[in-house]
């Protein structure tokens, strides 16, 4: 683009699905409900992933991907240049105390502060059956210490949706899970597929460890005749 004076302007243009997105993430983690790790899960459960180039697809991020997206101030309106930080001349996608909270909850949970991060081994499995949503884990306490555990439905934990759904005891979801297992049986076609599949991405693993251990062993030998 050209200004007044005839020169050349760079700028950038927004897509305004992934940038609405991304701003959805920063104020989700500003609220300090959620950590790095659930958020970029729920990102990929919404089809949000990195930019396409002409050379490849884009793929969903993980939670190291989305903490650089969190601490860039390119979000914000600004831009890095040699170490510095200046003013942009594109269209910021959060505001800045959007941005500021972001980096304090961040910082929180570095240095140790309590998080609600319940984990367990059904995270990211089960789903709300009335709105689809993902089930989260919720711990109540009661008046007398007491702890209670329950899967939660994240759309209307979140008001995202109008579920209704009440919280499910835990041990409630681990026993219909088990009991759905309990009905399930392959064919032995399919489980025949499943091994010879499985059994060639072990080996494809192991040849790829064994590539990277004999180039690592070479430039070892390379470190040591140059020293």
């Amino acid at each position: 683009m050209l200004n007044s004076e005839g020169r050349e302007v760079r700028t950038v243009l927004i897509d305004e699905h992934r940038s609405a997105i991304v701003k959805w993430a920063f104020e989700t983690y500003a609220t300090g409900d959620w950590t790095i790790r659930d958020l970029a899960e729920e990102l990929a459960d919404r089809g949000f992933v990195s930019s396409p180039t002409p050379a490849r697809p884009g793929k969903t991020i993980n939670a190291t991907q989305l903490h650089k997206i969190f601490m860039n101030p390119y979000y914000k309106g600004d831009v890095r240049f040699q170490g510095a930080v200046y003013p942009g001349r594109h269209e910021p996608i959060v505001d800045s105390v959007t941005w500021q909270k972001v980096q304090d909850v961040m910082a929180s949970h570095v240095v140790g502060e309590k998080v609600r991060d319940h984990h367990h081994y059904l995270k990211s499995s089960v789903y709300c059956g009335n709105c689809g949503s993902r089930l989260i884990v919720h711990h109540a306490v009661n008046r007398h210490g007491r702890t209670y555990k329950y899967f939660v439905c994240s759309g209307r934990h979140e008001k995202r949706t109008e579920c209704r759904q009440s919280a499910i005891s835990i041990a409630l979801v681990e026993k219909k899970t088990v009991d759905h297992y309990g009905t399930i049986e392959l064919a032995p076609d399919l489980r025949l597929d499943i091994e010879q599949t499985l059994k060639q991405e072990l080996e494809a693993g192991m040849e790829e460890t064994r590539r990277t251990q004999h180039d690592l062993l070479l430039e070892q030998a390379r470190l040591q005749a140059r020293s």
